[in-house]
């Protein structure tokens, strides 16, 4: 049974430190969680890296990272929200439908994206036409302007993940209203700043001069910030639903 539904703002500060909180007392489950997703998140960059591949091998490849993330995201919800005893200590490994579900979700949620984005992209282009005739700098345009809403959208939409992992499913509907007058301060928690750790990935992973070395380096950085991001997104459910506090001691062991 889902919370009441909070309708008050919510304290960006407070969310960020809870978020920061549990990620550092959490850190060993979670770490724990994360080391098939980072060996498989490798291994799967270097081949798609050392290769030209076929358009059909690409496509299961990106296939292959969707149910990666996708378990990983749902392990590191499950262990923030309801305790690490809650998953086996390598994380889920699919025997629950719930996980797939997560998977089906986050990929759902990525497809929604790329179109909103190729919707809004081609709306904001027309104004915008001599501009991009003008150069590269311009072409930017449109792309980024039309980022704004998208994110809108699919910030609020993600309240779906952390409700289908803690086994309260809700629709989109319910999401987004239990979101609403919230949204743009979840495109900072959950867009903005998950976008500013990736840009703090991509800074180090450019230190290393060797392909290999950028590779390895990025795939590891990009699935351990994976917990923060996770957080981030929990503190917020958590917060919009006033969920209960994790019962960490009676939580039952996922077979």
């Amino acid at each position: 049974m889902l919370g009441k539904v909070s309708t008050t703002p919510l304290p960006l500060l407070h969310v960020a430190i809870e978020a920061a909180w549990r990620c550092w007392r959490l850190r060993r489950e979670l770490l724990w969680v994360l080391v098939l997703p980072v060996a498989s998140i490798v291994t799967l960059n270097l081949w798609r890296s050392s290769r030209d591949t076929p358009w059909i091998m690409g496509v299961a490849l990106m296939l292959a990272d969707v149910v990666v993330l996708g378990f990983a995201a749902a392990s590191c919800l499950r262990v923030i929200l309801l305790g690490p005893r809650s998953v086996p200590r390598l994380g889920v490994n699919g025997r629950q439908m719930r996980e797939w579900i997560c998977v089906a979700l986050f990929f759902s949620l990525y497809l929604l994206s790329m179109v909103l984005l190729t919707a809004f992209t081609s709306i904001v282009r027309v104004p915008y036409a001599e501009l991009l005739e003008a150069g590269a700098n311009a072409s930017k345009t449109p792309q980024i302007l039309a980022l704004l809403p998208v994110l809108f959208i699919i910030c609020r939409l993600l309240l779906v993940l952390p409700a289908r992992a803690v086994d309260t499913p809700i629709t989109f509907r319910v999401a987004w209203r239990m979101s609403e007058g919230n949204g743009w301060r979840l495109v900072l928690l959950t867009g903005a700043l998950p976008w500013f750790l990736h840009l703090a990935e991509y800074t180090v992973a450019d230190l290393f001069a060797s392909d290999t070395d950028y590779t390895i380096i990025r795939s590891i950085l990009y699935v351990l910030l994976l917990p923060l991001e996770v957080a981030l997104l929990s503190a917020s459910y958590r917060y919009l639903c006033r969920a209960p506090q994790p019962a960490t001691e009676h939580a039952q062991q996922t077979p």
